[in-house]
């Protein structure tokens, strides 16, 4: 009896597309599947036999079947599996060297971008290691890559609810590294990129990490408020503890100034990271002396602020001891009105005028005088004793006043704030195991690198290291 396996029913189905289901039935499958016409029909949704094997015993019967076939939504069956979550023979079809990985749907989604989207860590794993080419950067005409589907799910969403959830965002992290991911692109309507978000959500140990392990990361791109990576975390205040990996970046803009009030990285750095302000300097020393719009420089800044620490390393290195803000003090003004006896001596020891007069014709030496305090004038003078200086220092280390307000509002960022920050007291274990885990994975392959092939060759070994699994 002749048997035409081409016959549809009304939903478009032919015989093979029932048999695939069933397993005791495959012997069908096998038995037309050089039938080429027949494998490649479509049913009413366009589908063709591809997107009915769910399995490696049923894929590997149709190496003739068009496996970047589209159906009614431009989805090919590789779309349609991650879409619908089914996993099963994934690696069968990844094995197809005919396969395209990179197709859009009609939503412009790629098969990454979904299982992005459903947080499917290990089979984003197995693209990445597969080395398909596959297109991790790939943005849609929507804006959308799968680093900004990522950063919906992070912090725009209620998914990290246990540790185990940490892991899964930490391990995507690591997969996204891996598959050198650029870190650059925008995620967000504000012109945002991943290492901002990380930075306005407050995910320190994910920005550290990635700041040291991807590569081509730039500091200096700005957002459509002006912001960088530099700004953000000089204003956010990323704990001194990162410094170095942040530091080292080689796109670190120190020549960064705010266009709402034209700070410097260093006057921000004052402000809010006095413990970058050393490599700042060593980085960019010539803009030591840089102002804002208020004329104000960094030493200005310090006595404002308090910082003894951060007014003594800038009169080390020879800032304008007498810069003049445009109300016409200088930091020795501003050390006088706030008694700061402790600064109002290493001003006097270093230099600083007394006599120059602000814009109520003021100097500072004859605000010394109004106050009519006799350790104050004795500073102003010079002429303090070291038992005086010790026990102001004392006084101002243990009763230190409170930070000018209106200094503070230099730290206002451009962005708005639709990231949760991340709760450490909650995820951060975990999520530390699985960065640390990697970190100490890379360091045993750079010890054992190191002893078996040498200095010279260690760093192009590195280079490719970050794709070991």
């Amino acid at each position: 009896m002749s048997i035409d396996p081409c016959v549809q029913d009304e939903e478009g189905k032919t015989a093979l597309m029932y048999a695939a289901k069933i397993r005791d039935l495959y012997f069908v499958i096998q038995q037309f599947n050089s039938n080429f016409a027949c494998i490649n029909l479509e049913d009413k949704d366009g589908n063709n036999l591809l997107f009915y094997c769910t399995d490696k015993e049923t894929n590997d019967m149709l190496p003739d079947v068009d496996v970047n076939h589209l159906n009614h939504n431009h989805e090919t069956p590789l779309v349609y599996f991650c879409k619908n979550e089914i996993f099963t023979h994934l690696s069968c079809l990844l094995k197809r060297s005919d396969i395209n990985v990179n197709i859009p749907d009609n939503e412009g989604k790629t098969a990454i971008m979904y299982l992005t989207e459903k947080n499917k860590t290990a089979e984003l794993n197995s693209f990445a290691l597969s080395k398909k080419g596959y297109a991790f950067n790939y943005i849609s005409e929507k804006g959308e890559s799968i680093l900004s589907i990522f950063i919906k799910n992070m912090y725009q969403t209620d998914f990290v609810k246990t540790n185990y959830d940490y892991d899964i965002l930490a391990n995507s992290i690591i997969t996204f590294i891996k598959a050198g991911v650029d870190f650059n692109v925008v995620v967000d309507e504000e012109g945002n990129t991943a290492l901002m978000v990380f930075l306005i959500a407050h995910d320190f140990d994910t920005f550290h990490f990635v700041s040291k392990y991807a590569k081509n990361i730039d500091f200096a791109k700005k957002n459509k408020n002006g912001e960088s990576i530099t700004s953000l975390l000089l204003k956010i205040g990323v704990p001194a503890h990162y410094e170095s990996a942040i530091l080292q970046q080689g796109t670190f803009d120190y020549n960064y100034v705010d266009p709402t009030n034209n700070n410097t990285p260093l006057i921000l750095a004052t402000i809010n990271c006095p413990d970058y302000m050393l490599a700042i300097l060593r980085g960019n020393l010539k803009g030591i002396n840089d102002v804002n719009s208020y004329q104000e420089n960094a030493l200005i800044i310090a006595a404002k602020m308090y910082n003894n620490k951060a007014a003594d390393l800038l009169i080390k290195r020879d800032i304008n001891f007498n810069q003049q803000d445009n109300t016409g003090n200088t930091a020795l003004h501003y050390a006088v009105k706030n008694r700061n006896i402790p600064l109002i001596n290493n001003l006097i020891g270093n230099g600083a005028s007394y006599s120059i007069k602000n814009n109520e014709n003021e100097t500072a030496l004859e605000i010394a005088k109004s106050i009519g305090d006799k350790i104050t004038m004795n500073a102003i003078m010079g002429t303090l004793s070291e038992s005086e200086l010790s026990k102001e220092v004392t006084i101002f280390e243990k009763h230190k006043p409170t930070e000018d307000k209106k200094i503070k509002e230099y730290l206002y960022i451009g962005v708005t704030s639709l990231y949760q920050n991340i709760n450490y007291d909650n995820y951060r274990n975990k999520g530390f195991t699985k960065y640390d885990g990697y970190i100490r994975q890379l360091s045993r392959i750079r010890q054992k690198v190191f002893v078996d092939i040498g200095r010279y060759d260690f760093n192009t070994f590195m280079d490719n290291s970050m794709f070991i699994n």
